[in-house]
C-alpha cells in the first residue's frame, strides 16, 4: 500500500534545503547584489561562449547513449536525453521518473526492453565509475600543483572504495554464468522481501541478470573503450564549462587553480549523487561556492558566486528548457515511431526493478 505522505515529505525536504541554502547560507558567503553585478559586467560575447560550451557539454552525452544502445540515432539520443534530464532536474525523485520517460520513448521507437535495460545499466555503470574516479584524478592534480590537503585524500579514498566494489561485483557477474545466477538469486531474495510486503508478483532478477550478462559482455568487448572515453569526455566537458565560467568572470589561475577547481568539481559530483533535491539544486551551488571560496581573498567570493550562478544557468536551467522542446518533438514526430521489439535484438521480458 502506497504511503501518500512519503512523496510530500520528499518534496518538503527538497524545498527546505533550497530555501535554507539560497535564503540563509549562501548570502553569508557572498552578497547577491555584488554577484549579480559580476554577471551583468559580462559581455554578450562572453555569455554566448559559455552557452555554446554548455551546449557542447550536452552533446557529449549523446555518443555515450548511442554506443550503449546500437541502432539509436543521434536525433533520438538528443530528444530522449534532454527530455529525461528535464524531468530529473525538476521533479523530486526525478531520476526514477526520468528512467520511465527514457523507457517509454525508446519502446515507442521499437527498441526491446532488454536492450533498453542494457543501455540504462551500461550508462549508469560507466557514469558512476567516472564520477567516483574523478576524486583520484583530482588528488593527482592537486598533488602535482602542491595544493594537496587531507580532505582531498579522503575524497579519493571514498571514490576508490566505490569503484573497487563496483568492479568486484562486475567481475563476479561477468566471469561465469553460475556467478551471475548466485548474485541474481541473492537479489531475488532481497526483492522478494520488499515485494512480499507490497503484495505484488515476484520478479525474475536472476534470469534477467543472466540475460543481461551476455549483452554486457558483448558491449564491453565491442565498445568498452569507446564508452569509457565517451563517459570521461562528457564529465570533463562539464568541468570545462565550470572552469571557463570562472575564468570569464575574472577568477584567475592564481586565485583558483585548474587543479583546485577540478577537486571542487569532483567533490560536488559526489555530493550530487545523493538525490536530496532535483538536479542537486541548492546542494551543488553551495558545494561549489563553499569549496572554491574557502580561503579566498576579499571580494573573490562574489566573483565565484556569480560564476557558479552562470554555470548553473547553463548546465541546469538550459537543459530544462531544451527538455520541454524535446518533449514536443517526441510528441509530434510520429514518423519516428516503430512497431515494438523491432530494434535492439531479443524481446525477452525485463523485470520492473531493472527500469
Amino acid at each position: 500500500m502506497k504511503r501518500p505522505g512519503k512523496p510530500l515529505l520528499r518534496v518538503g525536504l527538497a524545498v527546505l534545503v533550497v530555501v535554507v541554502v539560497f535564503g540563509f547560507v549562501l548570502p553569508r558567503t557572498a552578497d547577491y547584489g555584488e554577484a549579480w553585478a559580476t554577471i551583468t559586467d559580462m559581455t554578450i560575447v562572453e555569455l554566448g561562449v559559455i552557452a555554446l560550451a554548455g551546449l557542447w557539454n550536452l552533446f557529449t552525452y549523446w555518443p555515450l547513449m548511442i554506443l550503449a544502445l546500437p541502432g539509436l540515432r543521434l536525433r533520438e539520443a538528443a530528444v530522449v536525453n534532454q527530455a529525461s534530464t528535464a524531468v530529473a532536474n525538476t521533479v523530486p525523485a526525478g531520476g526514477a521518473i526520468a528512467l520511465g520517460v527514457t523507457y517509454e520513448m525508446l519502446r515507442s521507437w521499437g527498441f526491446t526492453s532488454p536492450s533498453i535495460a542494457s543501455q540504462v545499466l551500461a550508462t549508469g555503470i560507466w557514469n558512476s565509475l567516472v564520477k567516483f574516479g574523478l576524486p583520484m584524478i583530482a588528488v593527482a592534480a592537486v598533488a602535482a600543483t602542491g595544493e594537496l590537503e587531507g580532505s582531498f585524500v579522503r575524497m579519493a579514498c571514498l571514490g576508490l572504495g566505490v569503484i573497487a566494489a563496483v568492479v568486484v561485483v562486475g567481475v563476479v557477474v561477468l566471469r561465469a554464468e553460475n556467478s551471475a545466477r548466485r548474485v541474481g538469486g541473492w537479489l531475488d531474495r532481497l526483492v522478494a522481501v520488499s515485494i512480499g510486503r507490497l503484495r505484488r508478483r515476484s520478479t525474475d532478477v536472476e534470469g534477467w541478470l543472466v540475460r543481461m550478462r551476455g549483452q554486457m559482455i558483448d558491449l564491453v568487448r565491442t565498445t568498452g573503450y569507446r564508452i569509457t572515453a565517451a563517459a570521461v569526455v562528457s564529465h570533463l566537458s562539464l568541468y570545462g564549462v565550470l572552469l571557463l565560467t570562472l575564468r570569464t568572470v575574472g577568477v584567475s589561475e592564481a586565485e583558483a587553480s585548474w587543479a583546485k577547481v577540478l577537486a571542487g568539481f569532483a567533490l560536488v559530483r559526489l555530493l550530487s549523487a545523493i538525490p536530496i533535491t532535483p538536479g542537486g539544486v541548492g546542494v551543488v551551488e553551495l558545494g561549489y561556492v563553499g569549496f572554491l571560496a574557502t580561503g579566498a581573498a576579499a571580494g573573490l567570493d562574489t566573483q565565484i558566486a556569480g560564476a557558479v550562478l552562470v554555470f548553473r544557468a547553463v548546465t541546469y536551467v538550459l537543459p530544462i528548457l531544451l527538455g520541454g522542446i524535446a518533449w514536443l518533438v517526441f510528441r509530434s514526430a510520429r514518423s519516428w515511431r516503430q512497431p515494438p521489439d523491432t530494434r535492439g535484438g531479443i524481446s525477452d521480458g525485463v523485470p520492473a526493478l531493472a527500469l
